[in-house]
């Protein structure tokens, strides 16, 4: 069992370091890339405006048609895969496919055809049209890769992830630095416009890329093979697809839009604080507003390296808290979750205090032809903390069906951010630096927000409606496989003489799950306590007088945790009926408590059939010993009202 954890947290480990290495070289290259090209002779903060400005609205079509499908894909197919259904894995990946590229499509034309009243209507810039021409073809392929991604991830795959991304932005940085300079002489647009050709090329070969891994290691499904969802239709499992990727999509949109929020309200703010200040008309004003959004590119770029870096934590955490809690390993999930939120602190608060220090040394030897913006990068340093970590806590709350909570977190943060843009840009007293306030408040309160709604989900560490759900899913697959057996080998025949004990215990548990719902529905209040966390007979010391010690993972939350781990550690070992009743006496829990408790530790426990005959075998008789132990004790202590079994 410990081997198993310690290759549980290497795999992770193993794609965190995957992703992280792909997102530093991805961000290193479009660092150098960016470095090049924006200090090209008459491309400049200019021409980096115009590049930046038409790539945000192309990101905008981009969030909404695949930049939340690899998290979507990868915990559906991840889950599937922990229950040992590639059948049904293999079928999320078709329809997602279908979808999604069909439309990434519909998004491309639409870029390309509306790119003109877009660059008018957005930015009263026209000539930023050129640069969303030129990238309308990639979104369809992009889509497209999205889903490959996630398929990979859900196999606890990270390699083609990282290898593609790498891949795309090395051809991107080539091709880049190759058209712009080659395109030297030309006004910024045309240039910023050649620059983002190269982006477009550089995904459709990243894609063929990742068609040929596809066919190398795509998941073999048994034509023998029974899925549990085999009931299901495309259509519905197409709606339990949208019902996840909609609220990630929607957040992924959001942290779009804020840097079209600058984009749009910075050149219209601009124009319009600076207009008695600026001589030489409306052409002098765009120059100028481009310039200011330029300068806001060069921030994004800067601090999006740590940040990549911390994207590592989210990606593979959402695969992997899904994957846990199928098996019910919530104190997996539990300590992924609070490895990942430490790692992100140690990734950017040294990075943050860094770009602080030393903002103008840095601006200096990184863009020595337009090093203006040192203010404005100390203010987006601060940003950079919170939008690492909700980066992190957004993955966690992915991996525990929380998908609503990020999107309305950033949506409340954006609608922030473009008010006090406006306030703050108009004044010519501030102008620019009012982006960087802007982004403070705006990922200050949308960290708050998701912090808050994690120690909520995580409270218990529990969810029960999907644990009961996960857990009938996994025995009704396993019951339909052991039925086609004709000659069982022992173990297997131990379980199906003995499954109608779990069968019962599951219903048992869905019954007990609503009348609790039913009875806590009201409480207003949830008692917590200061909890042990680790509760062993081995902390248990008796002289004198009686002594708990080893309290390095205590903190406050709900008493019945303590009993509920105790339970499921020492059941074989202690008389567990007298313990109770006396702890009952001593520290009374309400009746909700109680049957909070009863109900938890009857859930069946998941039966591994994996490793040799003789321990499969021990390992069912270890599991059904716990389920008739813990029936005769539920009997025994809850209530008759709620006890019928």
């Amino acid at each position: 069992m410990k081997e198993a954890v310690k290759q549980k947290g290497a795999s992770f480990m193993k794609n965190v370091l995957i992703l992280m290495f792909a997102q530093v070289s991805v961000k290193l290259l479009g660092l150098i890339y960016r470095l090049v090209i924006t200090n090209a002779e008459g491309f400049g903060n200019t021409g980096l405006g115009y590049y930046s400005t038409g790539y945000q609205i192309y990101s905008l079509l981009l969030a909404l048609s695949s930049i939340g499908i690899p998290s979507v894909v990868s915990k559906m197919v991840s889950e599937r895969i922990a229950i040992g259904d590639n059948k049904g894995a293999q079928r999320i990946f078709k329809i997602s496919m279908t979808f999604f590229v069909s439309l990434g499509l519909a998004f491309s034309l639409l870029l390309f055809f509306a790119a003109e009243p877009i660059a008018t209507l957005v930015f009263n810039v026209p000539d930023v049209k050129y640069v969303m021409q030129v990238l309308a073809p990639a979104i369809v392929f992009v889509a497209a890769s999205a889903v490959f991604r996630g398929y990979f991830a859900g196999q606890n795959d990270m390699k083609p992830t990282s290898a593609s991304q790498i891949l795309e932005q090395f051809f991107n940085c080539v091709l880049s630095i190759t058209f712009v300079y080659a395109l030297i002489g030309k006004e910024p647009y045309i240039m910023a416009a050649g620059g983002n050709l190269s982006s477009t090329l550089a995904i459709i070969i990243t894609f063929m890329y990742l068609i040929l891994y596809y066919r190398r290691r795509k998941i073999r499904v048994s034509k023998k093979q029974i899925s549990p969802e085999k009931n299901k239709t495309n259509g519905q499992l197409l709606k339990a697809i949208l019902a996840m990727s909609i609220p990630i999509t929607i957040s992924s949109v959001i942290s779009v839009v804020n840097p079209i929020i600058d984009s749009s309200t910075v050149s219209r703010c601009i124009q319009t604080a600076f207009a008695g200040i600026i001589t030489g008309g409306k052409e002098a004003l765009e120059e100028y507003a481009m310039n200011m959004t330029g300068i806001l590119a060069k921030m994004d770029t800067l601090v999006g390296l740590p940040v990549a870096i911390n994207v590592a934590f989210s990606t593979a955490l959402t695969p992997a808290i899904a994957a846990a809690i199928a098996k019910k390993d919530y104190k997996t999930a539990s300590k992924r979750l609070s490895f990942s939120l430490f790692s992100s602190l140690i990734i950017v608060l040294p990075c943050a205090a860094g770009f602080i220090a030393l903002a103008q040394p840095i601006l200096n030897l990184i863009y020595p032809t337009a090093s203006d913006g040192a203010p404005i990068l100390m203010l987006y340093s601060i940003s950079m903390i919170f939008i690492a970590l909700s980066q992190t806590i957004n993955g966690g709350l992915y991996g525990l069906n929380k998908t609503k909570t990020p999107a309305i977190a950033l949506a409340v943060g954006a609608l922030i951010k473009f008010i006090l843009n406006i306030i703050l840009i108009s004044n010519p007293n501030i102008g620019i630096i009012g982006a960087g306030i802007s982004s403070i408040v705006c990922q200050v309160v949308a960290f708050t927000i998701c912090f808050t709604s994690l120690r909520k989900s995580i409270r218990l560490n529990l969810n029960l409606k999907d644990n009961i759900i996960y857990t009938k899913n996994y025995y009704d697959f396993l019951y339909e496989k052991l039925i086609e057996e004709v000659y069982p080998s022992p173990s297997h025949y131990l379980l199906m003489r003995n499954i109608y004990k779990i069968f019962e215990s599951l219903d048992f548990c869905t019954n007990e799950l609503e009348d609790w719902f039913e009875k806590s529905r009201n409480e207003k209040k949830t008692r917590v306590a200061f909890i042990h966390n680790n509760l062993e007979t081995d902390h248990f010391i008796k002289n004198n007088r009686e002594y708990l010690i080893s309290w390095e993972k205590s903190k406050i939350d709900s008493p019945v945790l303590d009993l509920i781990g105790f339970y499921q550690k020492e059941y074989m070992n202690l008389n567990f009926e007298a313990i109770l009743e006396r702890y009952f006496r001593s520290y009374p829990l309400s009746p909700e408590e109680k049957h909070l408790f009863f109900l938890v530790i009857s859930i069946p426990p998941i039966i591994n059939l994996e490793g040799s005959e003789l321990s499969i075998t021990k390992e069912i008789r270890k599991k059904l010993d716990y389920m008739f132990k813990t029936e005769n004790l539920v009997k025994n202590l809850l209530p008759p009202n709620n006890g019928d079994r």
